[in-house]
């Protein structure tokens, strides 16, 4: 715990400021999405009263893995893992979108090297995004996020604790950034989501960055908004049924 503690204190102290400029720009983005937004409703009050924003709300389990770069691919073998990010999407269901979201997630790698056992990768991060529907079921976009990371890497430390099986485990905390484009499918009024992304991961350590290619491929789904698509097809077959009385008699 007391390992813990130092380690997030160096990391507060040693990213604090671009921590703080993406917490501003995150802030101050989602700050004019829900005024535009507010202004739309005050302008159309038909379509504010029809207006459920609770259907922007938005989960997105996702599978993910490294890709293998020339640097590391003879000591390293990634692992598929796995993300899970919460958001909302502002302009939902419009041509250009912006989601806004938590992510946090599991990445796994294996070592090639017999002294390196596996290497564990926690991040937390929370990220924008911008999104382009040129068509009914086709989006394109763009991402960035930002946050930490919990590394655990299990190792020998030389030959001779390999031959003895004394394995270490050792614990860091560092920063993480991210971006990518993305290309999907939209179904179910855009209530149902189909992603690939292609994203490029640093890992900020002193004193050094890794870069680390990463693709994802995301499933992401809008609750409410299934749920409200659900009833009004119900809704539609209720009324098809009435019709067809009314024309039979």
């Amino acid at each position: 715990m007391v390992y813990y503690l130092r380690s997030c204190s160096l990391f507060i102290k040693l990213y604090k400021r671009s921590i703080s400029l993406f917490c501003f720009f995150f802030l101050v983005t989602a700050s004019y999405c829900f005024a535009q937004e507010g202004s739309l409703k005050t302008n159309n009050k038909k379509d504010a009263n029809k207006k459920d924003i609770t259907a922007n709300f938005f989960v997105a389990p996702s599978i993910q893995t490294f890709i293998p770069v020339a640097q590391l691919k003879d000591y390293t073998s990634p692992k598929p893992g796995w993300r899970a990010s919460f958001g909302y999407t502002f302009f939902h269901q419009k041509k250009h979108s912006l989601p806004l979201y938590f992510e946090a997630g599991h990445s796994v790698v294996l070592g090639v090297n017999p002294l390196v056992r596996t290497f564990d990768i926690f991040p937390i991060m929370i990220g924008l995004g911008y999104e382009w529907q040129p068509f009914p079921l086709l989006t394109i976009g763009a991402n960035v996020s930002c946050g930490m990371f919990i590394s655990n890497i299990k190792h020998y430390s030389t030959a001779l604790d390999l031959l003895q099986d004394k394995i270490t485990t050792t614990k860091d905390v560092g920063g993480v950034v991210s971006g990518g484009v993305s290309v999907g499918t939209n179904l179910i009024e855009n209530n149902l989501e189909l992603r690939a992304t292609l994203l490029l991961e640093t890992i900020l350590e002193k004193p050094r960055v890794i870069p680390l290619p990463s693709f994802q491929l995301a499933l992401r789904l809008y609750p409410k908004g299934i749920y409200n698509y659900a009833v009004k097809k119900q809704e539609v077959k209720i009324v098809e049924k009435i019709i067809v009385k009314e024309v039979e008699k």
